[in-house]
């Protein structure tokens, strides 16, 4: 059975007014949030287009609005079996966040357990959305603290999000190789774009989808602009 997976981070949920335009079109079964405001303002929308809620955990505050990460599914191909958030070692720049807006809420990622009604496969999906202002190294450290969740009883698992590893390639495939998971965006040569003095584009690949014993088939960046970063779409054989 073939299975659809995005992956987009909202922008402080300024692309969620036309998110219908890319669920409409590419018929996810699972949707991954990243900079997703987690209310009604941003659960209403995404469950009027026939999605319903896995899980959400919140992040952090900006202006007064909490912000996270939220994992929503089709629920006529599928149930959740089980879904929760892990802790993530935080980053100097989330210290001074917590002395600046207060509160206490360590940046988390959502792991959930689903199950394909028709065959009852079970399969595992991780919303990822890595510290931002570090070095790769926390955010090494911040895999290695989701990464040691995975199990060994051969399950397919698929890992999408926002990882903020803007460089050093070479030291991110060796990792992921570790683990057994492959890449399914590694066609993809960049998901950020920003513009910097109007004059330059900043381009970088941040949005990774990752998988492991189960069959890619095809992987698409969305063109679509509402965002500084570009959706994903990646579409899976499930056996």
């Amino acid at each position: 059975m073939q299975l659809k997976l995005l992956t987009y981070n909202l922008f402080f949920n300024k692309a969620l007014e036309k998110i219908d335009e890319v669920v409409t079109s590419q018929k996810p079964d699972i949707v991954l949030l990243q900079e997703f405001q987690t209310s009604s303002v941003g659960f209403t929308p995404i469950e009027k287009l026939g999605y319903k809620l896995a899980n959400y955990s919140n992040s952090f505050l900006k202006h007064g609005t909490t912000f996270g990460v939220a994992t929503f599914y089709n629920p006529g191909k599928l149930v959740v079996r089980k879904s929760y958030s892990i802790d993530l070692p935080r980053s100097i720049y989330e210290l001074f966040l917590i002395l600046f807006y207060g509160g206490n809420k360590p940046r988390t990622v959502l792991k959930t357990d689903f199950e394909l009604k028709t065959s009852k496969k079970k399969f595992t999906v991780y919303n990822i959305h890595l510290s931002w202002f570090n070095t790769n190294s926390l955010r090494i450290k911040q895999l290695k603290e989701v990464f040691k969740t995975i199990g060994t009883d051969g399950s397919p698992i698929l890992v999408g999000g926002d990882f903020n590893y803007p460089y050093g390639r070479r030291k991110f495939e060796l990792f992921i190789k570790e683990y057994n998971l492959h890449e399914a965006t590694n066609t993809i040569l960049y998901t950020f774009e920003k513009r910097f003095l109007k004059f330059i584009k900043l381009r970088w690949k941040l949005d990774y989808i990752l998988y492991h014993n189960i069959d890619t088939i095809t992987t698409s960046r969305i063109n679509i602009t509402n965002s500084d970063h570009y959706p994903i779409i990646a579409e899976f054989a499930l056996i």
